[in-house]
């Protein structure tokens, strides 16, 4: 039985062979009457067992028809299915403007047939299957039958739920050898389908209503974006037996049956509006699955376990502010249930009280400085169990530019994410309390009644000079063709997709972009885990590059763009799928598992012309999601700026922490010359320690970033005693830990690290001169890139010994034996605490080139970071004419 070959998804389309050949001038030339009536306005769906009126004009109905009657005719070729998928591309999405739910992956098909390269059979069967689903839905819209669910929730993240799942058979029967296909989504952390043991967690029975038949359960091997991202995995799959279902017959299958002891179904942690479990159909032992319409499930947050605090970045005497003052769960969702009272600190004198309640976000409102000055606001509840804090205000005479707080690279549903376009905006606005957003879903399965919800919702939230909304969308294509990259426009109105399906290679993408819009109101920007094509860029509408994201952190994929004679500034994102933009949580395992990123725009106001600007101009820093504030400035010159040559290059800056600053690098034309180091201890007295593990994702070769190094083992201390550990730098609670091993004087730990480093800081007694650290690595697997030439890299076993007789002023590093990239083990002694607020003044001694660059990178003790985009100093302005 073949399940969904349409469920091909990043996984087989990206890496896989399913690349298939058009060229941008065929895929515009559309005709015009094919546009159907203006769409749906609600984005609430439309029933889709009922049949629907006439919805195609005359031209777009006929050509229809001629792709069915060829279809019958004869499956598709290499020759025919170019044509073929552009008339599908054209029916789905006329399809969906009625308001009617298509498959996630009907567009995606299209994709994989018009990207250039020869056809695969496989993605030839499934834009068939497309033909032929999107035929049944038009003439037998009753045919799939209808899906309820016994509840929604909302449901306590982790919390074990019993969900039942009830499908009444449509006009179309099932017959013996069909059956029913359950999903899950490959991001969610939920519990893992069983039907073996009743007794045990996550168990999935069904059972039918007619006599005689029987569901037997199974397993069927489901690839995608509900079931393995990145090949296939096993799915359960109840076949039928003994007989056929027929019209209105009705299947139960139940998540989480508890009837025979068991104690339920493990819900997420991850809190949204929008968690999918998808059931497919199979009428027959050898038809693909049918998609059933989606039921969205609804996950709030757990009791109050932490506070984070929200307040501008810049603000005048005098100017009053407004702290936004957010409860957590321990999985940092907006918490639930009764929030306590808070004493709000400025300084560490106390301001006033927040009094208890019921919401888990409150605005204080009106608070103001009288004095200049760095202002950090902490807040600890009655009893002294929960505090927390804000970032840092900068407070300053007169009128200075702001720092603003965006994200460029978020995801809902629409894609292959999580959480409704509501939930997504909100969250921005509310939780995350950011300046400026953009909802920059993929285009590869993003229908037009998508894209006009999304500019409906651009619209609808914008609020200006409080919270400004960005329309965009993510241009998905393999590394091979460009890579990732998202379209930001500077307003929603008139905007059309200059999507994958139309416009398959970058420099086609930047044609069509060119050819629907004026440059100054385009800026795209590509980012590094589906690197983009660093050798091609726009020099009106490429000036950022995202180096940083949930994925990794990759200053190397900034730095080949800069190496190519690019202007680009830096910024950073999450790439988040949840629908938690600006204030993302890492996921579990090997995907996005890093600290979340967010772009710092300099700008003389929160204006929606301001920010754009500025983002065009470069005027951008990069933080790993927090909200460090930088003051920068290179030979007169800021973020972004091209000064005249001079052959004095004095480099300045200021930073100004939410967490101590281990460290600032001055990176001049790719390479470190200038590091001040605020944590090590060269004294020879400190009983203090940082063990750090760190490793690099340049792959040192045209492809993608290198994956996820695992560092996972004992370290046991011998002639010293460990008195105190922590690692602040841990902040994926679910995959991650540091703890007391079983041994005396001994740690287990399980991190990873992607263009970062993991430190684990240690108090030792009693440290003698010839004190060691061992540790014992285990074995591990790279993971979690999609490389196209490399092969992901299997770490053997080793120690690693890290003598503290060795430490030569002060910090001993020891490379992985044989290791080609930059992959370390750090063992350093360290003093007392840094100062949380830096600055650095450095003139470079170095006879003055022209079109040299500077940029900085700034470290804080907790393992966050940020860079200032570049400056040139002297030669030539690639943005001139």
């Amino acid at each position: 039985m073949r399940i969904d070959a349409r469920s091909f998804t990043y996984g087989a389309v990206f890496f896989g062979a399913l690349i298939l050949a058009a060229t941008c001038s065929s895929l515009t030339a559309r005709d015009p009457d094919a546009s159907p009536a203006p769409p749906v306005a609600s984005a609430a769906l439309q029933p889709a067992n009922v049949k629907i009126p006439e919805y195609l004009s005359p031209v777009l109905r006929a050509r229809v028809e001629a792709l069915k009657a060829d279809l019958a005719a004869a499956p598709s070729t290499p020759a025919n299915a170019d044509e073929r998928a552009l008339v599908l591309y054209d029916w789905l999405n006329a399809y969906a403007l009625t308001g009617r739910s298509i498959p996630v992956n009907m567009p995606q098909s299209v994709a994989t047939i018009t990207q250039p390269g020869p056809p695969g059979r496989a993605a030839l069967n499934a834009l068939d299957d497309y033909i032929r689903e999107l035929t049944l839905y038009e003439e037998q819209p009753d045919a799939r039958g209808t899906l309820t669910s016994s509840t929604t929730g909302p449901f306590a993240p982790g919390s074990m739920q019993t969900i039942a799942l009830t499908y009444t058979v449509g006009s179309k029967p099932i017959s013996a050898g069909g059956g029913l296909l359950l999903g899950r989504h490959f991001m969610s952390n939920q519990g893992v389908y069983q039907t073996s043991d009743p007794a045990g967690a996550n168990y999935v029975s069904a059972s039918v209503n007619r006599s005689g038949v029987r569901l037997e359960p199974s397993t069927e091997n489901l690839a995608g974006m509900f079931g393995g991202f990145r090949g296939g995995v096993d799915m359960p799959f109840f076949r039928v037996t003994g007989g056929e279902l027929r019209s209105g017959d009705i299947v139960t299958i139940t998540i989480g049956d508890r009837s025979r002891g068991g104690p339920g179904f493990q819900m997420q942690t991850f809190g949204n509006d929008g968690l999918r479990i998808p059931l497919y159909v199979s009428f027959t032992a050898n038809s693909p699955a049918i998609s059933l319409p989606d039921i969205a499930f609804s996950i709030e947050g757990g009791p109050v376990a932490r506070v984070k605090g929200f307040a501008p970045s810049i603000a005048r005497v005098g100017q009053p502010v407004t702290i936004s003052v957010r409860g957590e769960d321990q999985y940092k969702n907006r918490a639930t249930g009764p929030q306590p009272a808070y004493d709000l600190f400025v300084n560490g004198e106390l301001r006033q009280r927040i009094p208890a309640g019921d919401k888990a976000i409150t605005l204080v409102e009106g608070l103001a400085f009288s004095e200049p000055g760095v202002k950090r606001i902490t807040f600890r509840s009655a009893d002294g169990r929960i505090t927390g804090d804000t970032n840092p205000i900068w407070v300053r005479e007169g009128d200075h530019p702001g720092v603003f707080w965006g994200e460029t690279h978020a995801h809902s549903a629409f894609a292959e994410g999580q959480g409704s376009i509501d939930f997504f905006y909100t969250f921005g606005r509310d939780d995350a309390r950011l300046d400026f957003l953009g909802m920059s879903e993929h285009d590869l399965w993003m229908d037009d009644w998508e894209w006009e919800q999304l500019r409906t919702a651009a619209k609808k939230y914008d609020k200006p000079g409080e919270f400004l909304t960005f329309l965009a969308y993510e241009w998905t294509t393999p590394t091979t063709y460009g890579g990732h990259h998202n379209v930001f426009f500077r307003s929603p109105e008139g905007r059309s997709r200059s999507a994958r399906q139309r416009c398959p290679t970058l420099t086609e993408l930047y044609a069509c972009l060119r050819r629907d819009n004026d440059p100054k109101d385009v800026l795209v920007i590509p980012h590094a885990h589906q690197t983009g094509e660093y050798r091609v860029s726009d020099r009106e509408m490429g000036t950022l590059v995202e180096i940083m994201s949930l994925h990794g952190t990759f200053e190397w994929f900034g730095q080949r763009y800069l190496d190519q004679g690019h202007e680009v500034g830096f910024i950073a994102a999450s790439d988040d799928h949840l629908s938690h933009p600006g204030y993302a949580a890492p996921l579990s395992g090997d995907g996005l598992s890093n600290r979340s990123g967010l772009a710092a725009v300099v700008a003389p106001g929160k204006d929606r012309d301001l920010i754009f600007d500025a983002m065009k101009a470069r005027r951008t820093y990069a933080t790993t999601g927090e909200r460090i504030i930088l003051d920068y400035d290179v030979a007169g010159g800021s973020f972004g700026e091209r000064v005249d040559m001079t052959d004095k290059r004095d480099v300045k800056l200021r930073a100004i922490g939410t967490a101590p600053i281990a460290s600032i690098v001055v990176v001049k034309n790719g390479q470190p010359v200038h590091t001040e180091d605020y944590l090590t201890d060269r004294t020879g007295r400190s009983n203090r320690v940082a063990v750090s593990f760190a490793s690099e994702t340049d792959p040192k070769i045209r492809d993608n970033g290198r994956g996820w190094r695992p560092w996972a083992g004992t370290l046991t201390v011998k002639g010293a005693k460990i008195e105190s550990f922590s690692a602040p730098g841990v902040t994926n609670v679910l995959s991650e830990y540091v703890r007391k091993g079983a041994a005396a004087d001994t740690l287990d730990f399980d991190l990873g690290t992607r263009g970062n480093e993991q430190v684990i800081y240690i108090d030792l007694d009693r440290m003698s001169r010839n004190a060691v650290i061992e540790i014992d690595l285990r074995s591990a697997n790279e993971s979690g890139t999609p490389l196209q030439v490399a092969t992901p890299v299997t770490y053997p076993a080793m120690k690693v010994s890290l003598p503290a007789a060795r430490l030569k002023e002060g910090v001993f590093v020891q490379t992985t034996p044989g290791a080609v990239f930059d992959d370390r083990v750090t063992l350093r002694t360290i003093g007392p605490e840094p100062a949380m607020d830096r600055s650095i003044a450095w003139t470079d001694p170095t006879p003055a080139v022209a079109d040299d660059t500077y940029f900085v990178r700034v470290t804080q003790t907790d393992g966050a970071m940020a860079w200032t985009s570049p400056v040139w100093v002297g030669g030539f302005s690639r943005q001139t004419q």
